[in-house]
């Protein structure tokens, strides 16, 4: 039995020296065959922003207005957003590139087109809507971003375009100006504005119901161009309309001036003091007369005379 088993051991043994010389055999290289080792190159992907230098532009509606646009930016937003870059670790610098509009809806659509032939596609700023409304055929069609954040014409609602806003429209303001009207106890009103995308779109919503729903009664409107700096022709019409009104109305209590303005409201407030009627009544203005500190310390004593009041942007307590 011992041996019929160290039998069976050999020729198992011996089938593996050949099936392993078989197998040598087969994976040897052929005709003097030197395998060679080739290096691969992994490529290493490397995030496109890193090594880079992002710039943004932005403007400011008008030269005074860059007493704060330039600090906001310079010394607050701009290092925010590199603080942030530099927590993701690459190595991308920001550079905020700021220009200012001087009031102008043609120079805003100079600067946005000096942006575009500089590479700079977003562009921040433009806060007034006569200056978004002048670009904005401009952005849509070379594939730019503008966003601001206080222009807020209704004419601006437009679906599908590349202009983002980041306040409330008007569609909100004027039924709380023709509102704020009734609440006085007002019979009629005169509006008085610049003739651009916000004053149109404000006035367009007040005539087109907010007026007749708080029962107010449309006694005219004075549209001005927004480049104007003398207003003492627009001030000699509104001077006699709102003295009709007085009378036909019984006194200067009932009868209002409601004006949209940017900075050229403080030029018109003073020259009013030559037109007791215009002079003689309430005066509203909307947000952005409620919050300039150039009206308080220019016009202040005047705006005490017309018992000046206007419209500001908050939250609903109600």
């Amino acid at each position: 039995m011992a041996q019929s088993n160290q039998t069976m051991l050999a020729v198992l043994l011996v089938v593996g020296l050949v099936i392993g010389a078989g197998a040598g055999y087969m994976l040897a290289p052929k005709g003097g065959e030197t395998i060679v080792e080739v290096p691969v190159e992994v490529p290493v992907e490397v995030h496109p922003f890193e090594g880079q230098t992002l710039r943004l532009g932005t403007t400011s509606s008008s030269t005074e207005g860059l007493e704060t646009t330039v600090p906001l930016w310079d010394d607050i937003i701009q290092p925010d957003i590199q603080k942030y870059l530099d927590l993701t670790g690459l190595d991308v610098t920001l550079n905020i590139l700021i220009e200012d509009n001087q009031g102008s809806e043609s120079i805003a659509l100079e600067k946005t087109q000096s942006f575009k032939a500089m590479g700079v596609n977003i562009v921040f700023g433009h806060g007034w809507s006569g200056q978004c409304s002048s670009s904005l055929s401009y952005v849509n069609e070379n594939d730019m971003i503008l966003v601001s954040s206080s222009s807020t014409s209704p004419l601006l609602a437009i679906a599908d375009d590349m202009l983002f806003r980041t306040c409330p429209t008007d569609f909100v303001q004027a039924p709380a100006i023709a509102t704020m009207w009734e609440t006085w106890g007002a019979k009629a009103v005169l509006t008085f504005f610049r003739g651009d995308a916000w004053g149109d779109g404000i006035y367009n919503l007040l005539d087109g119901g907010a007026w007749e729903e708080h029962n107010i009664v449309d006694i005219g409107k004075i549209r001005y161009a927004p480049e104007s700096t003398e207003f003492s022709n627009y001030l000699d019409l509104a001077n006699g309309i709102i003295g009709d009104a007085i009378e036909e109305y019984g006194g200067a209590r009932y009868v209002g001036f409601q004006y949209f303005g940017f900075s050229e409201s403080r030029v018109y407030q003073t020259q009013a003091a030559d037109y007791p009627n215009v002079q003689g009544v309430i005066w509203m203005s909307t947000e952005s007369g409620g919050r300039g500190e150039r009206m308080i310390d220019e016009t202040g004593e005047l705006c005490l005379q017309t018992r000046h009041f206007s419209s500001l942007m908050g939250v609903d307590e109600g």
